[in-house]
């Protein structure tokens, strides 16, 4: 979501107050080269040779205010340094823009040769006087040409427009650890300063980065200081007025933005897809550094909030006793507001071995049995091998049942249940089963043997084995 900056203040700050309160003005040194001509509104027509204004205590030159007063030389004037309009008789906003072509005029960065303080000196006529005409000419009495000096009021204009103009910056949420860049379209934001770790201006774009989170504000500055002082003017009820150039007040502007957090949140399941509360995961940072420690809730889940984005590892330190600890480190990488992770733990398991055999320890292969659960649900059925041996592996830590279903036709069936436990992972648990043999009675015959009875191994008759 796109938001505007919330609000903009003008603020006067750091003027210089100045004590002086007259000073002696004079006319001073002709520019060579610099003719112009002055009409007033009843159409009084003055051609002239341009010169400075220059004040005697530092011989600083000065600007006329009024175009068709005279100065009266060497005249000791009453200064003034606030107040200004009222002094000069003119608008708020007439002082404004005549107090910032005198700033960014004559000798403002590159505008040191002469014909600047004229240029100047024009453009503040235009401004007192709308209705009265000012040219250059290209020489004394010569007709008006409006390409003189053109661009260099163009220039003084550039520099006036652009200290009114406010940056324009669209901010949008910023992501806490992001940083994000806003173009200023109005392309005036290299004029001001910032005072703020979080942000930085390169050219027209503000940098910021959110290192703090919640609504943030940054206060934008632009300073005036190619002077010493704020502007004097100087004023008399008969001669004419004039301006000294000094400071302009400083702007500030405030802009407001939102840091929003990131949540890694992790689910603990099962191999089932149960979920899994009371695991307890760390969480650290791409330096290795401990974050935060949480513990699943009843749904599984641990947020962790209040992320900067970035890389980050976890580890689980505890498990519920029916699982194996999974010590493997996950590594996710934060890039939005919320990344998710599901992490399975497997469940403890053994296996179980069971051996059948006769009285003799001899194996009992087919003997069938069935394995029942704590929950007296059927686990399994199975059948000894020629070994008389069974494996069965992956049974859940937990108790279990054993019972013999079905018992090889020559061995008596076992009927009593076998109960055991599996209580830690890899466990495997052993049981012999013996089985009796199943005795089988010959009736008397009429035949008889020297050497007694006779047992034929592998051979069997309709009753079992003889």
């Amino acid at each position: 979501m796109k938001k505007i900056f919330i609000a903009t203040i003008f603020c006067l700050i750091g003027i210089l107050r100045v004590n002086a309160s007259s000073d002696i003005l004079y006319d001073a040194e002709e520019i060579h080269n610099v003719y112009i001509r002055k009409v007033s509104s009843d159409g009084t027509e003055k051609v002239k040779q341009g010169g400075f204004i220059r004040r005697k205590s530092d011989n600083s030159f000065v600007y006329c205010v009024e175009p068709f007063a005279s100065l009266k030389n060497n005249y000791e004037y009453t200064s003034y340094t606030e107040d200004y309009p009222t002094h000069l008789g003119i608008s708020e906003d007439t002082w404004n823009k005549i107090s910032l072509i005198a700033y960014y005029g004559y000798q403002y960065e590159n505008h040191q040769e002469d014909y600047w303080y004229y240029i100047t000196q024009i453009m503040i006529w235009r401004e007192i006087d709308k209705n009265a005409e000012f040219h250059f000419t290209a020489y004394l009495g010569g007709p008006n040409d409006p390409s003189i000096f053109a661009s260099e009021i163009e220039e003084i204009e550039t520099f006036v427009n652009n200290h009114l103009k406010l940056p324009e910056l669209t901010l949008e949420d910023i992501r806490y650890g992001e940083t994000k860049t806003f173009e200023d379209k109005n392309a005036v934001l290299n004029n001001y300063i910032i005072d703020d770790e979080s942000a930085y201006i390169t050219d027209s774009n503000l940098i910021i980065s959110g290192s703090t989170l919640g609504t943030n504000t940054i206060t934008l500055k632009r300073v005036s200081d190619n002077y010493a002082s704020v502007p004097i003017v100087y004023v008399d009820t008969v001669g004419q007025n004039v301006l000294a150039v000094g400071n302009v007040p400083d702007i500030e502007m405030t802009i407001n933005y939102n840091v929003i957090e990131n949540k890694i949140k992790v689910i603990k399941v099962d191999e089932d897809n149960n979920l899994i509360p009371g695991v307890t995961i760390a969480l650290y940072d791409e330096s290795g550094a401990l974050i935060d420690i949480n513990t699943t809730n009843e749904q599984g889940e641990i947020i962790f909030n209040e992320l900067k984005l970035g890389k980050y590892t976890l580890k689980e330190l505890e498990t519920l006793d029916n699982y194996v600890l999974d010590d493997t480190p996950y590594e996710i990488e934060l890039l939005s507001e919320l990344e998710e992770i599901t992490i399975v733990n497997e469940y403890k398991k053994g296996s179980l071995e069971i051996i059948k055999v006769d009285p003799n320890n001899n194996p009992i292969p087919e003997t069938e049995f069935t394995l029942i659960n704590s929950e007296e649900e059927i686990a399994g059925t199975y059948v000894t091998n020629e070994e008389g041996k069974i494996t069965v592996t992956d049974l859940k830590i937990g108790k279990y049942f054993l019972e013999e279903t079905k018992s090889n036709p020559n061995y008596h069936l076992l009927d009593e249940r076998i109960e055991f436990n599996i209580t830690d992972n890899d466990e495997v648990i052993e049981i012999t089963v013996t089985n009796e043999l199943i005795n089988v009675d010959i009736p008397d015959t009429l035949i008889s043997y020297n050497t007694g009875i006779f047992i034929l191994p592998n051979k069997k008759n309709k009753f079992g084995n003889i």
